[in-house]
């Protein structure tokens, strides 16, 4: 490319400035190296993106600059100044995505370069002698199974087969053991693509990358990569897939474990980005965590001997998950899918653990955001993020090995522990009578506390916003856990007396923020907590028991409430029974237990749903226990029953070969309420996001036009607690009467509601919180011909879900009396 005057000034200008930062980081390598004499292995490794963005956040180069700088390390590594070559190899992926969409935003006429600095970056990014990918072609090349490889020559001891063999072994495991989509391939006039790939394989290029880049996977690059739409090698839709290309290193000797290490781990970390390009990720993109984190851990996949990723060890876990966004944090995030995937399957293996990426990345190309489809990934499995978020707190925490610590376990952890030690707590109650203030953001992050090993203890949390908490103590091989509180969160608790096991040498309180507001947050906020410790009443009760149940009319469930005395003396207690539908039996529940400190008695009282019990009504079961020496001592807890439909009685279908249009319809400005006469209007199609509180916020209520005979599809998803689903006829005064339609899900927050209307309105749609905080997800939807588990986002175990009709006539609620407005048909 023919130089001009103007853009030699500028490149003179730039070594100008390079000669600066390169004293002044010599001045600062000096100084490092006089205040900590110890030699080379106490210097902290940076890579040259780093090393870039540490001169730019501290004014020595300007925003223009740092681009000019990152496209020189990717695309003419030998005119980067060596004051900001790094010391520790890096993977280019996100780096030439933030390049790429730089370059799309200046040929759009949108970029904020100067004139000069313009025609330099695009100089780089955009040559005609590149055509695999957006590197200039080298002159051989060698077609695999799979790759068409391109490259000049090739260093390291290492050959152009040996090369393909690294890409093979990469697709073996990713695609064809695993059955991930196989990247697509540009045909012309698909999306973006304006030429059909020539050799109907994946295009990879060698080219020189310097001396610590690994390599990168791009798309546009080249003739043959750019947006498609949809990726025809799934079995979905997709609407934002890309045809991409790689490029690796055309010398691997330099780089930590040697040439074919290194080329193996790079192939195995690529070509995931190769296919995740494929699924494509609809705007806005996701956090780099979910890429990076993800390639990290899949290099395990594929090389489970490698332990290249133990290098990114340790993230920082106060910081919510999806605010990792530089290195080493970007990729440091793996051991959470690592964890998950042991967990939920396995690793290494077909089916296992693997199937959780891969419908994560399914769901993220059908328009889910990042948390949300990580959970219902995880639903496919049967379990949730909430859940195994805490579990991995308390797994990483310890890093017991596997199996003794199962479930809070790594098959890897002496391995973790010896590259990175283990990990820091974030506070220390280092006596009884001790306390801890600590903050800790939502979205998911961690705080792990050190409380006292010996000795017995009361507990109490107090914080400002739901918070998950469990105490964990280590006895050599084993853990025990003892849960602060609820599942969901709570925003205070207390364990009135808590006393390690025998022999415990490390006690920590685990703290989770599961609250999610959006699931793919900008930004996170911090929930402010204080930890302490006191001495034990010498009094003190606590009671428990399990979740409750949907039942249908006519069955009947044993409830086992637990009393323990938690106080230092021994103590007798009187018990009391209340049930607010008066269908709990009592009859075998003493009228007084005497329990020795610490011991704990169950209590099992059974409750039956008359045949005539309608659905939706909820039966609270309470047991109190209240000390005989002391009333102000005293315990409950409450088990809430509901009551379902019979099975069998109704379906959830809708009316087929109809064409189906929306009403037009103009959204309310986003908000929530509990009335009915000032619900939010909403619209098909729209996503709504919300947050309901058995406690203090129970319901939230949406009105929507729906039209005679136009089926309609209502889905909730959401994380935490237990929320339900109602529907209610034009005309609803008061949504605490049992609902037209109902969805109610006793093991997750997926819920359905499908059938057609017959009468045109405006109908409302309740979501309701039967237990905990749910931050919770609602759409409605034209209904199609398909089963109602279809969409990903309502996976998992199936629960209850009915679309009831109303009686004839019910006087009890005027709006509902004569014909039921919706529809029964056969499927």
């Amino acid at each position: 490319m023919r130089v001009t005057t103007s853009i030699a000034r500028y490149r003179a200008g730039v070594l100008s400035l390079a000669l600066a930062i390169a004293c002044a980081v010599m001045l600062i390598s000096a100084g490092a190296a006089w205040a900590a004499p110890a030699g080379e292995e106490d210097v902290q490794p940076l890579t040259t993106p780093e090393l870039i963005d540490q001169a730019h956040a501290s004014g020595q180069i300007t925003a223009e600059q740092r681009l000019l700088y990152l496209a020189y390390a990717v695309y003419a590594p030998d005119r980067l100044p060596a004051a900001l070559e790094g010391n520790a190899p890096w993977f280019g992926t996100d780096v030439v995505a933030e390049l790429q969409a730089t370059a799309a935003a200046i040929e759009a006429n949108q970029g904020e370069l100067s004139a000069a600095g313009t025609n330099e970056f695009l100089g780089l990014l955009r040559s005609d002698a590149a055509t695999v990918c957006d590197q200039e072609d080298g002159a051989n090349s060698l077609n695999s199974a799979n790759f068409h490889l391109n490259y000049n020559s090739i260093g390291g001891g290492l050959s152009p087969q040996i090369y393909a063999d690294s890409l093979e072994q990469a697709y073996g495991v990713e695609v064809t053991s695993y059955g991930w989509a196989e990247p697509p391939l540009c045909q012309a006039g698909v999306g973006a693509c304006s030429s059909t790939n020539p050799w109907n394989r994946y295009p990879v290029q060698v080219a020189d990358l310097g001396g610590s880049l690994y390599g990168y996977v791009t798309s546009p690059g080249g003739d043959y990569a750019g947006f498609m739409g949809d990726n025809p090698n799934t079995e979905t839709t997709e609407t934002a897939a890309f045809a991409s290309c790689m490029v690796l290193n055309d010398d691997y000797s330099g780089f930590p474990g040697g040439s074919q290490f290194a080329l193996d781990v790079t192939t195995a970390h690529e070509f995931s980005h190769s296919i995740q390009f494929g699924y494509g990720d609809p705007s806005p993109q996701e956090a780099g965590m979910w890429y990076e984190s993800m390639a990290a851990y899949i290099e395990d996949d594929v090389l489970d001997d490698a332990d290249d990723n133990y290098q990114y060890l340790w993230p920082a876990f106060d910081v919510c998950l999806e605010e990792h966004a530089a290195y080493p944090d970007v990729y440091g995030y793996w051991p959470i899918f690592r964890y998950a995937a042991e967990q939920n399957g396995g690793t290494n293996v077909a089916d296992g653990g693997e199937d959780i990426f891969q419908a994560f990345w399914t769901n993220v190309g059908q328009g889910q955001r990042g948390l949300a489809a990580f959970d219902n990934a995880l639903a496919t499995k049967g379990a949730n993020l909430n859940d195994t978020f805490h579990d991995f707190a308390i797994a990483t925490a310890f890093l017991q090995s596997c199996p003794n610590g199962s479930p809070y376990c790594y098959e890897e952890s002496a391995g973790y522990e010896a590259a990175a030690g283990m990990p820091d707590v974030h506070g220390a109650i280092a006596s009884i009578g001790g306390s801890q203030a600590g903050s800790v953001p939502d979205h998911y992050a961690i705080n792990w506390i050190e409380l006292p090993t010996s000795g017995t203890y009361a507990i109490a949390l107090t914080a400002a916003g739901p918070l998950r908490v469990s105490i964990v103590a280590e006895s050599g091989n084993s853990l025990n856990v003892t849960q602060l509180t609820s599942a969901a969160g709570q925003n205070s608790a207390t364990l009135p007396a808590y006393t390690p096991p025998n022999g415990a040498t490390r006690v920590l309180a685990v703290i989770t923020n599961q609250r999610m507001t959006s699931e793919n947050p900008s930004s996170c906020s911090s929930t402010s907590y204080t930890l302490a410790t006191e001495a034990p009443s010498a009094l003190a009760v606590q009671t428990d028991g399990p979740t409750g149940v949907a039942l249908d009319p006519g069955e009947s469930k044993v409830y086992g409430f637990t009393v323990q005395n938690v106080g230092a003396d021994n103590a007798e207690f009187a018990l009391s029974v209340t049930s607010s539908q008066g269908w709990a039996n009592s009859d075998n529940v003493p009228a007084k237990i005497s329990l020795a400190a610490g011991a704990t008695r169950t209590v099992n009282i059974r409750v039956t749903i008359p045949q005539s019990a309608t659905a939706g009504t909820v039966e609270a079961t309470k047991l109190t226990a209240t000390s005989t020496e002391d009333e102000s001592v005293t315990s409950s807890h409450t088990i809430q029953t509901r009551v379902g439909q019979a099975e069998g009685a109704f379906l959830p279908i809708i009316i087929r070969g109809r064409e189906q249009t929306a009403p037009n319809c103009t959204p309310d400005p986003a908000g929530e309420t509990s009335n009915v006469n000032d619900s939010i209007r909403i619209c098909f199609g729209q996503a709504v996001t919300g947050s309901v509180s058995r406690e203090n916020d129970p319901a939230d209520v949406y009105r929507i036009r729906f039209e005679e005979n136009v089926s309609v599809s209502i889905t909730l998803s959401g994380n935490g607690g237990d929320a339900d689903l109602y529907l209610f006829t034009p005309g609803t005064t008061d949504i605490f009467e049992d609902g037209y339609a109902a969805s109610s899900d006793s093991v997750s927050n997926n819920e359905l509601i499908q059938g057609t209307p017959l009468e045109s309105g405006d109908w409302f749609v309740v979501v309701y919180s039967y237990e905990g905080t749910t931050n919770y997800q609602l759409q409605v939807n034209l209904a199609t011909a398909r089963a109602p588990h279809a969409d990903p986002a309502l996976s998992g175990p199936p629960g209850r879900r009915w679309l009831p009709t109303a009686p004839e006539n019910d006087s009890a609620n005027p709006a509902k009396a004569g014909t039921s407005p919706f529809r029964q048909l056969d499927k």
